[in-house]
């Protein structure tokens, strides 16, 4: 079914031999539970051929599961690149944890679908691209791709404390009790806390050549080059959406030649990031408001360091 949303002022309580309506709030909540999925990652970017022929890790991103990350065989990470190949095409992996996917990409400008499933609920994922050997060289042109939870299976109850609907609790003639009330209630809030959503992204090419910036001023690359001063490097914004104040989750991937050094600031609340090569991560608590994010590096002399990735979450 489709999930259909109820006024107010449609729910009648049940009287007896007629339990309709009130069957009908919970097979909506449930629908909720069944379907409701949090996007991850999306990036889209000037296409540029890719010609390698040994397997390149090409974007890397993580995947906040919460709490039912794994507790379903149906909750898996979906990838959808539109990838665009000649001669012979190549091969689309998709890495994390334990599980690799491999997707041949054979030619044309296609949408290829891979699902994997995570093996721990803060997972790191790369995407690798690989040329077949051809003469002249296969080229792939990747336009897009993006990543979301696929929806839950079973009825388990998570954490946050929500359960499915029991089928005697839409039967005609049984009693209405609070219990039923409190998990309509309460269960919009606590499916939200259990499947994370991504906000905001940034995304750029694994390791690449850090002095273009000079040569080609690539803004898509949030980084610099041969500075020796702390500059923005990059910048979004999170629009106007809650009411009350809200924790958030940043996490992010610095790159540098160097030791370079960074930082990030989201509605005037900064994050340092003093490492670089790995990933980092903060929890911050801001408002509602159009929240500016600004990202900034100082790459040092004749080194240079850019975000690879940077991905903003909404928590309960």
């Amino acid at each position: 079914m489709a999930y259909v949303p109820q006024a107010l002022l449609d729910f009648r309580p049940p009287i007896p031999a007629d339990g309709t309506g009130y069957a009908l709030l919970w097979d909506n909540h449930d629908e909720l539970y069944t379907t409701y999925t949090g996007a991850i990652a999306q990036h889209s970017e000037m296409p540029a051929n890719f010609t390698t022929t040994t397997e390149t890790n090409r974007w890397r991103f993580t995947s906040r599961g919460g709490a039912d990350y794994g507790a379903s065989s149906g909750l898996r990470l979906r990838l959808t690149v539109l990838a665009e190949t000649t001669n012979t095409g190549g091969t689309l992996r998709l890495k994390g944890g334990a599980s690799t996917v491999t997707q041949a990409l054979t030619g044309g400008l296609t949408t290829y679908t891979l699902d994997a499933t995570p093996t721990s609920a803060d997972e790191q994922w790369l995407i690798s691209l690989q040329c077949n050997v051809h003469s002249p060289a296969a080229t792939i042109k990747v336009h897009a791709w993006s990543a979301e939870w696929l929806p839950t299976l079973d009825g388990t109850a998570f954490p946050s404390g929500y359960r499915r609907g029991d089928a005697l609790w839409k039967t005609a003639d049984y009693p209405v009790h609070t219990e039923g009330f409190g998990r309509l209630i309460r269960g919009p809030s606590a499916i939200a806390r259990d499947r994370p959503v991504c906000i905001f992204n940034h995304f750029a090419p694994i390791g690449i050549d850090i002095s273009a910036f000079v040569k080609y001023g690539l803004e898509e690359y949030w980084g610099r080059y041969d500075q020796t001063y702390q500059d923005t490097a990059g910048r979004g914004r999170i629009p106007r959406a809650d009411t009350r104040p809200r924790r958030y989750r940043v996490d992010w991937y610095l790159h540098s030649s160097g030791s370079s050094t960074g930082q990030i600031l989201i509605g005037g609340r900064a994050i340092d990031v003093p490492t670089a090569n790995a990933w980092g991560t903060a929890t911050l608590e801001f408002g509602q408001g159009d929240h500016e994010i600004r990202a900034a590096v100082l790459p040092g002399t004749t080194t240079g360091a850019y975000f690879e990735a940077i991905q903003v979450w909404r928590q309960a």
